[in-house]
């Protein structure tokens, strides 16, 4: 077996641990919903293998089956066919694997893994996400005809623990497509709340996922809620301008230090006002925020200013404003971290694994198991330097390792420590 270096060490040891304990948990938490009659695989192999594809950036079920190869699994040792994860796939609900899903997350946080990281309490981004198949997707998706052709579009609510270093995914509720975003909202913050206890206490969520009965639910619940305002609620984004256009003409409440991204130059300034508790039958609208920023542009143009409007059920003691104006940018973490790389890194929307019906959704928990190995590794134990001529070597920054190199390395690892085990294997041998 070929020698592993520092990175790939580090690798092996996170993820080998994960893995074992993944294995043992699903025969304990998740029934195989297969006949017991012509069983050939192991049930929680099958399901650590689906883990395993996604950790090594597999694109397809046909990927995952030749990887099954390469690990030598299955009951003879040469590997578990497509057909057979289709058919698992096919079989299981969502519901079964969430349990699964969140033992890891606890476990991890025993571990101290999701500690809050430059806030002083726990928040969870809450965000809808459509998936638009090509394929037959049954269960709840809305098949829809445009310009002659048909394309099926499930629409998700994910949650992700925006506090925490590595942006832990919480779960997902699929949503009813006769209900919009915001009539399921509730329901899924409290059953996140039944899953995951004091890890979701306060919450974070786009304009579009909120109201003003919502908002009033959160409060008496004793949960704490930051959302967005806009145009879709406005009476008091009016009145929030009015207030805080007073504000402005005085020093901002927070600044964050400027940032460089893609050759340009953000800044941002808050403020923020209490004036507005009671108005309009807003109960317990304890803080507004206005987040001012501004971009310069390398090419000398004038620079331009974006205004954006909180508002927040938590009150000042327990929210600062510099803890507002962080909240502000983690809440985007779940369209970048999550969401995103469902998309690109995963290919969600390609339909290349299964989409029988709730197949999916069920991948949609497969991939959030793996998702929370990957960031943990990119985000905390697997970082390369990134120096810049102006630093010194005590001041070197780091960086995330890219997805692919991340994808290789881990595939290489289980490679190796597959071909260590004596043949033939009737698991993945991860002990």
């Amino acid at each position: 077996m070929p020698k592993l270096n520092h990175e790939s060490e580090r690798v092996e040891r996170y993820t080998l641990k994960r893995l074992e304990h993944l294995q043992r948990l699903v025969p304990l938490l998740c029934a195989d919903p297969r006949d017991p009659r012509g069983r050939r695989h192991d049930f929680a192999e099958m399901v650590v293998l689906l883990v395993v594809a996604v950790l090594s950036g597999c694109k397809s079920i046909r990927d995952a089956e030749r990887l099954s190869q390469a690990l030598g699994a299955g009951r003879y040792g040469d590997g578990i066919s497509d057909g057979a994860l289709r058919h698992i796939l096919k079989l299981l609900s969502p519901e079964a694997l969430e349990p699964v899903l969140a033992v890891l997350v606890k476990r991890a946080a025993r571990r101290k893994e999701l500690r809050p990281v430059g806030l002083r309490q726990h928040w969870v981004a809450i965000d809808g996400k459509y998936v638009t198949l090509k394929h037959h997707a049954a269960g709840t998706a809305r098949r829809i005809e445009h310009q002659g052709g048909v394309y099926w579009r499930l629409g998700f609510l994910r949650a992700a623990l925006v506090s925490c270093a590595g942006r832990f995914a919480l779960g997902q509720l699929v949503m009813d497509p006769a209900r919009a975003e915001v009539s399921s909202a509730g329901s899924f913050a409290q059953k996140l709340r039944s899953m995951y206890g004091d890890l979701c206490t306060n919450f974070t969520v786009d304009a579009g996922v909120w109201s003003k009965a919502l908002f009033r639910d959160f409060d008496q619940a004793d949960l704490g809620l930051f959302a967005g305002l806009k145009d879709n609620k406005p009476e008091l984004l009016r009145e929030a301008s009015r207030v805080l256009r007073t504000e402005r003409r005085t020093r901002a409440a927070a600044a964050q230090e400027v940032e460089r991204y893609r050759g340009k130059t953000i800044t941002r300034r808050l403020w923020r006002t209490d004036k507005l508790n009671g108005y309009d039958g807003w109960t317990n609208l304890r803080q507004v925020v206005l987040v001012e920023q501004t971009t310069y542009g390398s090419d000398g143009s004038p620079p331009s200013v974006e205004h954006r409007y909180f508002v927040t059920n938590v009150p000042r003691g327990h929210l600062t404003a510099r803890e507002a104006l962080l909240l502000v940018r983690r809440h985007w973490s779940i369209e970048n971290d999550l969401n995103w790389t469902f998309d690109v890194q995963f290919g969600e929307d390609d339909g290349r694994w299964c989409t029988a019906n709730h197949a999916v959704a069920v991948l949609g928990i497969i991939r959030m198991i793996a998702l929370n190995v990957l960031q943990a590794l990119r985000k905390r134990h697997v970082r390369r330097p990134r120096r810049q001529p102006h630093r010194t070597p005590a001041r070197t920054q780091t960086t995330p390792l890219p997805w692919r190199t991340l994808f290789e390395i881990v595939r290489d690892v289980l490679v190796c420590h597959a071909a260590a085990r004596p043949p033939p294997g009737t698991t993945i041998a991860l002990e």
